[in-house]
């Protein structure tokens, strides 16, 4: 179906318990490959040139890191707050 978001289920890769560290590594490496030029393109079509482009996925990249470090905080956080519960 064109236009389709999704691939059908017989394009998808299955199980992947039978690949090697190296080949699920660039399976992963692809996957965020493939959605950075996602993303790329999307501000490509918002923006226009490619300084303008650059400058938004400069800051993406930057809410997406300062995301990622609250959620790592909040996580270390909790595992903390549980060792001191299990400790008493």
């Amino acid at each position: 179906m064109s236009g389709q978001l999704l691939p059908p289920l017989d394009l998808a890769h299955g199980d992947v318990s039978g690949l090697t560290v190296e080949q699920r590594a660039a399976m992963w490496f692809d996957l965020l490959s493939a959605g950075h030029k996602l993303v790329l393109s999307g501000l490509r079509q918002e923006y226009g040139s490619e300084e303008a482009v650059r400058t938004a996925y400069r800051a993406w990249s930057a809410e997406q890191m300062a995301a990622h470090d609250r959620t790592i905080e909040s996580m270390l956080r909790r595992m903390q707050q549980r060792r001191t519960s299990d400790a008493c």
